[in-house]
């Protein structure tokens, strides 16, 4: 427990009222901290709601804006940025909100008694409904590429996990459904414990036990490790981040103190790239304090161990960005989609025409 320091002349009641109090923060440190995630998930679930609810009272045409507005936003996301990170997480929110559970397999007197109108809004939604699928599929895929928290989207998997088992409880296994193999790849995608070839959920025992990383064009590996730790005071870096080529151990530490509690934990992990010389420090912080960020006593110079800034390829360029390695933050025009002109060019256009879009639609309905 810590332990207040004083001067001798400080009176005794006043030590143990002090001492008393820094016992008492330290021990409803938990709770405050148990609170503040059950509001986040809270929150999560209200959300989730409202695009399930928004997804319901919408008509066909509506349904289809919508889903043009999420494939244009997932297409000009690289997760370069924290707002990338953000809309990923509210297009996987709306896209889950979107679906509608998995359907049984109509005999075919069901389809001769139904009319050839009620056939052609059936054939629509469903299309509206491989759209969706699809892109769920593709927003969990990019998110577990890009390494991020899982307990983010908790909530929205668990969504899409109750669709496909209410589905298998009445019916059997869900790939003898409608869209039967789009669904089949879904649950896949969904499962805590992925199969060979399949990126692995943080957290699960495949993630844990570790496999060899596959490297794939284009695209960070995708791998099962260890994953950070601070342990003992000692800072030491996932398993993947410790292969990486220019990441090395060195005898020399750097001390490294808590930006808001002072806590004080030593780095023996660099990025060595050249003369270049930098300690890695966690990324995620100090998770008792908030994360807050963790800065280096002797003002060495220090980088966060974030692998996408780490890997750096035999050009001696991060991979993620070389064009000659084919990184997925490139683009089409052999340029870092973030500094490319006519990508930013061609994405204000299409925020412009949306918003125009907007505009007409709002026009209408005061028309209305």
């Amino acid at each position: 427990m810590e332990q207040t320091q004083f001067d001798r002349s400080t009176p005794d009641f006043v030590r143990n009222r002090a001492q008393e109090a820094v016992d008492r923060s330290a021990t409803f440190l938990p709770i405050k901290q148990l609170r503040t995630d059950c509001f986040k998930n809270v929150k999560r679930l209200r959300l989730l709601n409202k695009a399930i609810t928004r997804w319901g009272n919408s008509s066909f045409s509506e349904r289809k804006m919508l889903l043009d507005e999420l494939e244009a936003r997932l297409s000009t996301i690289n997760g370069s940025s924290d707002s990338d990170v953000v809309q990923l997480r509210e297009i996987l929110r709306e896209s889950v909100g979107a679906l509608s559970p998995p359907r049984a397999q109509q005999t075919s007197s069901a389809e001769m008694e139904m009319s050839a109108r009620s056939m052609e809004s059936l054939q629509m939604s469903a299309q509206l409904q491989q759209r969706a699928r699809l892109m769920v599929i593709k927003v969990i895929s990019l998110w577990r590429e890009l390494w991020l928290e899982e307990v983010q989207i908790e909530a929205v998997l668990k969504r899409a996990r109750q669709l496909i088992g209410d589905f298998e409880a009445s019916d059997g296994d869900v790939g003898q459904a409608c869209a039967g193999k789009q669904w089949s790849r879904l649950k896949e995608v969904l499962r805590p414990e992925c199969p060979e070839g399949s990126p692995p959920v943080l957290g699960s025992t495949a993630h844990a036990l570790g496999s060899n990383p596959t490297q794939r064009r284009g695209k960070r590996p995708r791998h099962a490790s260890r994953c950070a730790s601070s342990e003992g005071g000692s800072y030491t870096p996932s398993d993947y981040v410790q292969g990486l080529t220019h990441v090395q151990k060195l005898e020399e530490g750097v001390r490294l103190h808590c930006s808001q509690c002072g806590h004080v934990i030593m780095a023996h992990w660099y990025l060595v790239v050249g003369d270049a010389v930098r300690a890695l420090r966690p990324q995620c912080g100090h998770r008792t304090c908030k994360k807050s960020s963790y800065l280096s006593v002797t003002n060495a110079r220090v980088i966060h161990d974030k692998s996408d800034i780490l890997d750096i390829c035999e050009h001696g360029r991060r991979r993620s960005e070389c064009v000659a390695c084919g990184g997925r933050d490139t683009c089409k025009h052999k340029q870092v989609a973030r500094w490319c002109t006519q990508c930013k060019r061609a994405k204000t256009a299409n925020k412009q025409g949306r918003g125009s879009v907007g505009a007409r639609g709002s026009e209408f309905g005061r028309q209305g």
